[in-house]
């Protein structure tokens, strides 16, 4: 894979424990381009270029294929660091010794400017934890999901109402809402450990040296390379306003997050990364939390390698930064000032570099060799293979080939039939667009093809839609999506040779791997509703070839389809105490001689939501108290028995009445359409009489509006998410007193 580089370097190879030739291959470059051997003694290979990348290869008996990659940290800004490579030496696994070519790389200082290294390692989180666990001084939430998990808990709803007032009521996106809005959240950021919503301003102390530049190593240099700027230390600039948070009790905010720290965190191997120098706004000059909303300058890009590491560097110019003072200045030397840059990172998506898919929260007065984790939610990225299974993935989820022929991995188990269960997922079908991952290590493959049969099908057709992968063009600072996709193979197909055959280039061994960001193990995006319009299990069939076009590899899997999406409706005649009233009606709470009888007079709802292929995952009604939010709810009688089914709510303090499936061990005979199956629906409809748990209406409250919904979700999932959510028109409704 590509290693992102900014800057002038010399790269020299240091080290070479490997039988097979190896070279390191640069592009994008402004000099030095091209190929270059790996071998011990060869002089220096001097690069410059605002962004270019790296690749370290081995020679095969197929020609030169990529090796994978590991960062080795640098140990201080003028030190450099290496890139260390492990080829496989012509078999399909690995040792991960990784010494079979490391290569040093030391930066070149230009006179004039101020160098930074940040460094580090880029992981995603998922589970039980709403904050981003890389901010160690800081509650950091970074999605409008997280946020609303977040104010569940009274005492991080008072501390965010206090410094965010405006975004507590910001609400997630809920698909399959087909364009969610484009810019990113912008996190919130809460500090855990002292008063101030943002850290000081601070400036940092350099002193410009002369040294010698390398002319042997960098004879083409043209940069006056005579001086380089040292960073002597920090000086605030002001203390920021008193802070409005001192009145939060932060042990209890901290014991929450002891209490449920519960977070997975994987490295994100070829994470696209976009780096931006952040100006605060005056009202975060002044003391004020982070918001976001201040200028910003892109300083560049970097991708991690195969195991989530990073080496980003940039450079600030005296004209852009730096301010001179005249103190304790030799004849030799002078001493600057610049304002630490407070920096903001973005995680791209490689499929089109374009979207944001997540930002960071704001890394504050950076110094110029900063060690920065950073942690993202967790998105499909690159996936390594895992074992010796062709096809491994389905989007996120493992369904790699066991040695008894069943299929799944990592808590999934992919049923014969090809319905998918897991800790999420309850006997699911696949839906929407599937990316299909596939390991095809052996260096001979140069080519795959993916052929498909439905059950009313005799023969297998070939998939023919079209698959990209991020590759760098040489024009572009950052790869863009290419298509590995080819109608003109000559491939051996049912053992007759055939010209102009539908397939696949394996980007892994192609004639130019060097140029694309990762070996990807992505190998098609297969649009469900193009092999079936309704339901059923389909059978997917990868083989694989060498440049000869004669099949070496070949495997199946079955995956059971379903584009059948949810019928649900809320009538909106609602009745309350004996009175039925259409939407926007107002009731009266019973009373005898105005006297109220029944503070709790339960309501009757009539709705439907089915899914008739049997992949009903719950529907819920759900009554909103005006700004409050929903209210506790439970049933007038009990609900019915339905089989593999659970019926809500199961105790006290549930804000949802309805039912869920819940059964994940009929992978095959998983059937529930929903309210149809209710025993007392009538054609499709259920009725169901609730209550509040508590009074309608506080003691002091003579009225109030309520909302009425009916929501839930659908068991599909396309490997990366997971069970749609569907809700219904809401039904407004408001309740008095007499």
């Amino acid at each position: 894979m590509a290693i992102l580089m900014q800057g002038a370097w010399n790269i020299q190879v240091q080290s070479k424990e490997a039988a097979r030739d190896q070279r390191f291959v640069i592009s994008g470059a402004d000099l030095n381009n091209g190929a270059h051997p790996g071998t011990i003694g060869s002089a220096a290979v001097f690069v410059r270029g605002s962004s270019w990348n790296i690749v370290i290869q081995s020679k095969s008996p197929e020609g030169w294929v990529n090796s994978t990659e590991k960062i080795h940290f640098p140990s201080s800004a003028f030190s450099g660091f290496n890139i260390a490579s492990d080829d496989r030496g012509g078999g399909l696994v690995s040792d991960l010794d990784f010494n079979d070519l490391v290569l040093h790389c030391s930066p070149v200082t230009n006179s004039g400017v101020t160098d930074y290294f940040m460094y580090g390692n880029v992981s995603c989180y998922e589970g039980l934890c709403w904050w981003n666990p890389c901010f160690r001084d800081w509650i950091v939430i970074d999605t409008a999901v997280k946020l609303q998990e977040a104010l569940k808990y009274p005492i991080m709803r008072e501390y965010i109402e206090k410094v965010y007032p405006d975004r507590i009521f910001e609400q997630p996106v809920k698909k399959p809402i087909p364009i969610p809005d484009p810019v990113p959240f912008k996190p919130l950021m809460l500090p855990l450990q002292g008063n101030t919503l943002l850290p000081g301003k601070e400036t940092g102390i350099f002193r410009s040296e002369a040294y010698s530049a390398n002319s042997k190593a960098a004879p083409n240099i043209k940069e006056d390379t005579t001086s380089r700027f040292s960073f002597a230390g920090t000086k605030s600039i002001a203390n920021a306003a008193v802070s409005k948070t001192f009145d939060i009790d932060r042990v209890k905010v901290a014991g929450i997050i002891d209490k449920f720290f519960n977070c997975q965190v994987n490295t994100m191997p070829s994470a696209i990364l976009r780096f931006l120098e952040y100006d605060r706004t005056n009202a975060e000059l002044a003391g004020g939390a982070y918001t976001g909303t201040g200028t910003r300058e892109i300083l560049g890009y970097a991708i991690t390698d195969s195991f989530g590491n990073y080496v980003f560097r940039f450079q600030r110019t005296l004209f852009q930064s730096l301010n001179e003072i005249n103190v304790d200045t030799a004849a030799t030397e002078s001493i600057f000032t610049t304002v630490q840059p407070d920096v903001i990172v973005q995680l791209l998506d490689a499929a089109n570099t374009s979207i944001v898919l997540y930002e960071s929260g704001l890394y504050s007065n950076v110094t110029p060799f900063k060690n920065i984790n950073i942690c993202f939610p967790c998105s499909s990225t690159f996936k390594p293979c895992d074992g010796q299974g062709i096809i491994q993935y389905i989007g996120d989820l493992l369904v790699i080939k066991g040695t008894t022929g069943t299929r799944g991995g990592d808590g999934n188990i992919l049923g014969s039939d090809g319905k998918i269960s897991n800790a999420f997922l309850k006997c699911a079908a696949w839906s929407g667009t599937l990316n299909l991952i596939a390991c095809l290590r052996d260096e001979k493959i140069k080519y795959y093809t993916i052929r498909y049969k439905r059950p009313v099908d005799f023969a297998w057709s070939f998939v023919e839609e079209g698959c990209t992968l991020p590759r760098f063009n040489g024009i572009d600072p950052l790869p863009v999506p290419t298509s590995i996709r080819s109608n003109f193979l000559s491939l051996q197909v049912d053992g007759i040779m055939q010209n102009n055959v539908h397939g696949y280039i394996n980007v892994a061994n192609a004639s130019d791997s060097s140029s694309w960001v990762t070996t990807s193990n992505l190998k098609a995006k297969l649009t469900t509703s193009l092999y079936i319009q309704n339901t059923g299990t389909v059978s997917f069939w990868l083989e694989a070839y060498n440049s000869g076009g004669i099949k070496i590899a070949e495997e199946t899997i079955d995956l059971y389809l379903d584009n059948k999406w949810v019928e649900a409706d809320l009538d909106p005649n609602i009745s309350l105490g004996g009175a039925t009233l259409g939407n926007c009606a107002l009731f009266t709470l019973p009373n005898a001689n105005g006297v109220v009888t029944d503070e709790k007079a339960p309501v009757t709802v009539r709705f439907r939501a089915k899914q008739d292929n049997g992949f009903m995952g719950a529907y819920v009604v759900t009554i909103a108290k005006g700004a409050v939010g929903n209210q506790n709810l439970t049933r007038t009688s009990p609900a019915a028995f339905i089989p593999l089914t659970t019926a809500l709510p199961t105790g006290a303090g549930q804000q949802a009445v309805g039912r869920e499936y819940s059964d994940t061990l009929q992978l095959n005979s998983c059937f529930f359409s929903g309210t149809p199956q209710e025993p007392t629906s009538v054609g499709d409809y259920y009725e169901l009489t609730i209550r509040p748990e508590n009074n309608w209406l506080d003691a002091d409250q003579t009225f109030c509006a309520f909302r009425i919904l009916v929501n839930g979700h659908i068991r599909h999932t396309t490997g990366e998410d997971h069970n749609p959510y569907y809700q219904t028109g809401e039904v407004l409704i408001g309740i008095q007193r007499p």
